[in-house]
């Protein structure tokens, strides 16, 4: 062993200058790393809208089964052997999967360097056997049950060397829709698919459409089945058949999420904030952002203010 160190050490070359040497790239260091995996889509689906982690990135990585994602309104179809990284405050929302059983590897985590992280927003990474290797080391490392990770484990440099990896693999992705236009005008009258749309990949578009274009007040369901154009029972129906989940946690969580990016990305008050994401008063605010962060607003912004900001 030492004999071959030593044959593989004298193939190195003199340096030609002892002041200049190989210097490290910025690497994004992530703190308070989870990892897990979602073997189906409604267990996806359902603890993607229950486990909230608006200040948070979370990456995708997609082994088995291709799926849309829906981020801020514009769809992205992810399909095995890619990855994705949602931002913090990326209001998304899982939609078509090809079957009901999954194959996603999740990666969450923090970190004081966002910037290091934004040639990867909204941009799908193909998975090559060089992030396929550095999965795996990710896994040997990361703890098999719920005790937390010894001081120094090295599942943070693992997950950073992914990270540096997958920045380096960007292309190009190809985005349908766009999030400043639906792909279907907001107007009274039926929903109906375009060619070559799925019928539920339309509805979200026009309903998160309408979330985005409105301000202030209590976002009512019975509202929005006006501007779409459904009765409001046919839309809850529609809505729960496509996605899984009811439309008033639906409204509910893009609420919360929109609240917790103006605490952190603004310098509104309080009470702004709780007029602007439709809440009748300071007091609902608080008591609806407690019970669903386990925060208190303004606790929450002295904890995450501009943190994540890229």
């Amino acid at each position: 062993m030492f004999t071959q160190l030593a044959k593989t050490a004298a193939e190195l070359a003199i340096p030609a200058d002892y002041f200049s040497g190989v210097r490290a790239e910025a690497l994004c260091l992530p703190e308070n790393v989870l990892l897990f995996y979602r073997d189906s889509f409604s267990n996806l689906q359902q603890q993607s809208l229950e486990n909230r982690s608006h200040h948070r990135f979370v990456l995708f990585m997609v082994l088995e089964t291709a799926c849309s994602v829906s981020i801020d309104g514009v769809e992205y179809r992810l399909e095995p052997g890619q990855a994705l990284l949602i931002f913090p405050y990326q209001f998304h929302i899982f939609l078509n999967p090809d079957n009901g059983r999954m194959g996603w590897l999740i990666l969450t985590f923090e970190t004081n360097s966002p910037a290091t992280l934004d040639v990867l927003k909204n941009r799908i990474v193909a998975l090559d056997s060089d992030a396929y290797e550095r999965i795996g080391k990710l896994l040997e490392t990361y703890p098999k049950s719920n005790r937390k990770a010894i001081s120094g484990n090295p599942t943070i440099l693992r997950a950073a060397l992914l990270l540096d990896l997958l920045r380096r693999r960007v292309s190009p992705v190809e985005v349908v829709g766009n999030p400043a236009e639906p792909r279907v005008p907001l107007e009274s009258g039926k929903v109906q698919a375009k060619e070559g749309d799925a019928a539920g990949a339309v509805l979200l578009s026009r309903i998160n459409h309408w979330l985005h274009a409105r301000t202030g007040g209590i976002p009512l369901i019975s509202d929005l089945a006006q501007s779409i154009g459904l009765s409001e029972s046919l839309l809850r129906h529609r809505f729960r058949a496509n996605f899984g989940i009811s439309l008033g946690a639906y409204l509910h969580d893009f609420q919360l999420t929109r609240a917790a990016r103006l605490l952190t990305q603004t310098s509104q008050t309080m009470t702004e904030i709780a007029v602007e994401c439709g809440y009748g008063s300071l007091a609902s605010f608080s008591r609806a952002f407690r019970t669903n962060t386990g925060s208190s607003p303004r606790a929450y912004r002295q904890r995450h203010r501009f943190a994540s900001v890229s």
